[in-house]
């Protein structure tokens, strides 16, 4: 995705909002440099989510947007143990950080998909009542959803920290995808 100048035309803030998710999910694969299985099952402190279960959850609300924006949603069996309000105890049953990891991969590709549709209408009602002084939107809620992403990956960061891995370490390379290289 070319990353846009979005003043010059209002046209463009949706895929501004685009390049957020697109910022994020390298960020996601940052916090997530380096952690083992082991690592990411590990509760990190009290009242601190694991970083599989951030991780979980930010692939299984990135489900719900891409319906919310016409894409298909991500079909892995495990998305619902990592919903809001689920039980954030490291599950034996819960899947392997790889993949989560590609199902994330697959929801970036799917994202940049959804804000390169011309056809949508971001102007649109939102698909529910958001919890933010936002305009009720479309482009509102998607708004609303890559914020949300950022403060979890706040979190990511910290938990990061707190299982024993250095801190967050920010390519400054606008052009880096944050997949893996295999």
């Amino acid at each position: 995705m070319a990353y846009l100048s979005f003043m010059d035309n209002p046209a463009h803030v949706p895929q501004a909002v685009g390049q957020q998710f697109a910022l994020n999910a390298r960020l996601f694969r940052d916090c997530l440099e380096g952690v083992t299985d082991e690592q990411a099952r590990q509760k990190p402190v009290q009242h601190l989510n694991t970083l599989l279960w951030l991780a979980g959850h930010l692939t299984t609300v990135r489900s719900f947007v891409l319906v919310k924006l016409g894409q298909e949603p991500l079909m892995e069996p495990w998305l619902l143990v990592f919903n809001r309000g689920s039980s954030g105890e490291p599950d034996e049953n819960w899947p392997k950080l790889q993949q989560v990891l590609t199902a994330f991969d697959l929801s970036q590709t799917r994202l940049d998909e959804a804000f390169s549709n011309p056809e949508l209408d971001w102007n649109g009602a939102p698909p529910w009542e958001l919890p933010a002084p936002l305009p009720h939107t479309l482009l509102g809620f998607a708004t609303f959803m890559a914020q949300h992403e950022m403060y979890h990956l706040g979190q990511m960061s910290t938990a990061r920290q707190a299982v024993g891995l250095g801190g967050l370490k920010l390519r400054t390379d606008p052009k880096a995808s944050g997949k893996p290289a295999h």
